[in-house]
């Protein structure tokens, strides 16, 4: 990052001398063995909290799932090599320090600064507010609907998204950026060009937001188990019991009826009346407490429909 002068690092005099507001940015590495161009990968982690408190520099991740899944057509679409390309200024750069000893753990780190924006900085909806008169509703989806370098909203009909789509690629490009391509869960139009580019249909096992999301009843369960470990004292190499190690064979089983769990995406029925009830459960023990929310809707025909919202 240095050499590309994405980052640079600071003199001691730099550190003891700088009077303005100062923040840490933690990181960590992602392998990746497969990948031949960049095998190990450094992530830096721009939602982390301090004593309770972060910049807030991210949508909430929950609010963006939970729109995306609003309505019956699903949109995403990755913004170009957005961060990299973003210089800021001085005092947004030492809000964007970070720790780094090239694995010399001998010696104090030093202290290096961001001179571009990091993952999980908000460019794209500042270049939203300034187009907020010319295409409002792409503006609120930007704002509202990124996270990272992808916005994936939900809109009610095949015009609506493919006016927001459109309208959303006007505000990006007057700031140099474009989207990589755009997929949706439903066909849009086979003419309909996006700069050049068709909108593809989303596949079958498509992620969303680089995730592969897993229930929380499965991992909350594994958690348990290793907490049961550790109270026993039970040594890494140590041979387990034969109690215990039917109970993780168990549970491992259960692991594989994961592909078998579905629910719907789309949290509004077709034909749906203005009559709903939000249903929410909720249940603790001494291992684990949780929650689940339902929305209940009633249709015109006057049957129900019930949809899973969040665990």
């Amino acid at each position: 990052m240095v050499q590309m002068q994405l980052a640079r690092k600071l003199t001691k005099s730099e550190v003891n001398c700088y009077q303005g507001p100062v923040h840490y940015i933690p990181h960590f590495s992602v392998n990746r063995p497969e990948n031949r161009t960049t095998p190990v990968r450094i992530v830096f982690n721009a939602s982390n909290r301090y004593n309770g408190d972060t910049i807030d520099l991210l949508n909430n991740l929950v609010g963006v799932i939970l729109r995306f899944r609003e309505n019956r057509i699903a949109i995403l679409g990755d913004i170009s090599k957005m961060y990299h390309r973003i210089r800021i200024p001085e005092i947004d750069q030492h809000v964007h320090r970070y720790l780094w000893r090239d694995v010399e753990f001998d010696r104090e780190p030093d202290i290096y600064i961001k001179q571009v924006l990091t993952f999980g900085d908000k460019p794209v909806p500042a270049m939203a507010l300034e187009s907020k008169t010319e295409y409002p509703e792409a503006a609120k989806v930007i704002v509202r609907d990124t996270y990272m370098d992808d916005i994936c909203p939900s809109v009610k009909s095949k015009p609506d998204a493919i006016k927001l789509i459109q309208y959303i690629d006007k505000i990006l490009s007057n700031g140099g950026f474009s989207v990589k391509g755009w997929v949706s869960n439903e066909k849009i139009a086979e003419k309909v060009q996006v700069e050049a580019k068709e909108v593809a249909m989303i596949s079958s096992v498509e992620k969303v937001l680089g995730i592969r999301w897993i229930p929380t009843p499965v991992t909350v369960k594994a958690k348990i188990r290793i907490q049961e470990l550790w109270e026993t004292g039970v040594d890494w190499d140590e041979k387990l019991t034969e109690q215990t190690e039917s109970e993780w064979k168990r549970l491992f089983e259960e692991f594989q009826m994961i592909n078998d769990v579905t629910f719907f995406r789309c949290l509004t029925p077709h034909n749906v009346s203005d009559e709903v009830v939000l249903v929410i459960f909720c249940d603790a023990s001494e291992k684990a407490f949780g929650a689940c929310a339902y929305i209940r809707w009633k249709l015109k025909d006057g049957a129900y429909d019930t949809r899973f919202i969040i665990e």
